[in-house]
């Protein structure tokens, strides 16, 4: 089997995988941790991804039918089944294996985060919560086309109240690319994987392939968003924990607008992206 091993903030994980397709596909998804020579490294987890009949284990997600099912081996242990699944894993993904340290030091959160600039000249994160399709990348990609920095989408690590920029590619829905600059759109389909996302084409882009800026370096929040899909556009600090904020809004059709409500208020608490 193909295998690929991968450095998340110093905790390293080997992947065995089915087919070649798999590897490349890991290697495209997770470029920036992957250990180019791993002949040397004993790593403190192994995974091992397999699928029925021994077919892709990525074609293999794209199934409801076909059975998968993830192995995982700790540094001088031996193999145990993480999980066995047809449609959805019930799980967090094994890679990063970050849940699975002994020490518990990380944490994830479903959200996207961005990087800001306070009064102060320092540089904080604002966090934004919400499910799937309630607009977090929008929000993001606005952001960033506003100035921010990019820390990380839909999926958020926190260490020590601190966030990790965690840069794997981000899901831009086609609608979204159309409503940005027009250079977003040309890098969408000259870099993007093309995936079909309830029934809407969903281009997976590197943020270093969109000419975003990076944040290289851990910061601490200074505001968090939460998301609420609604027919009526509104912004509502908490007037009892100043920096946390709900959107309501249909990113559809308010995505430039709740951008705008969100960075006035945003503004008025002396954060710039």
């Amino acid at each position: 089997m193909p295998s690929i091993t991968f450095d998340f903030f110093g905790t390293q994980v080997r992947v065995h995988v089915p087919t070649v397709d798999d590897a490349l596909h890991l290697c495209r998804y997770y470029r920036d941790y992957r250990i180019a020579d791993h002949s040397c490294v004993s790593p403190m987890f192994e995974v091992r991804l397999l699928a029925a009949d021994g077919i892709s284990f990525i074609e293999a997600l794209l199934s409801r039918s076909i059975l998968k099912s993830i192995w995982l081996r700790r540094y001088g242990g031996e193999w145990e089944l993480y999980e066995t699944f047809s449609h959805k894993p019930s799980k967090v993904t094994p890679i990063p294996p970050l849940l699975l340290r002994q020490d518990a030091s990380f944490s994830l959160t479903h959200a996207s985060a961005f990087g800001v600039t306070e009064a102060t000249g320092t540089n904080r994160a604002v966090v934004v919560r919400g499910d799937s399709g309630s607009g977090k990348s929008t929000i993001l990609m606005r952001a960033m086309e506003a100035g921010a920095s990019f820390i990380s989408d839909d999926m958020t690590w926190v260490r020590c109240g601190h966030v990790h920029p965690f840069t794997r590619p981000i899901g831009i829905r086609s609608g979204l690319a159309r409503s940005l600059d027009t250079s977003v759109l040309k890098c969408c389909q000259r870099h993007g994987v093309r995936l079909e996302t309830n029934g809407e084409l969903t281009y997976m882009v590197h943020p270093r392939d969109l000419g975003l800026l990076v944040l290289d370096h851990a910061v601490a929040p200074t505001a968090t968003v939460q998301l609420m899909r609604s027919d009526t556009i509104k912004l509502i600090e908490d007037p009892e924990l100043p920096g946390r904020f709900t959107l309501m809004w249909n990113p559809r059709t308010d995505g430039e607008r709740g951008w705008d409500e969100l960075a006035k208020a945003l503004k008025t608490r002396g954060i710039t992206p």
